[in-house]
């Protein structure tokens, strides 16, 4: 897996949360 996939995925995901 790619780790700056990942990255983008909980960066994402905290974002959304924040929301």
């Amino acid at each position: 897996m790619v780790p700056k996939m990942a990255s983008s995925v909980t960066s994402s995901s905290l974002e959304a949360l924040k929301k």
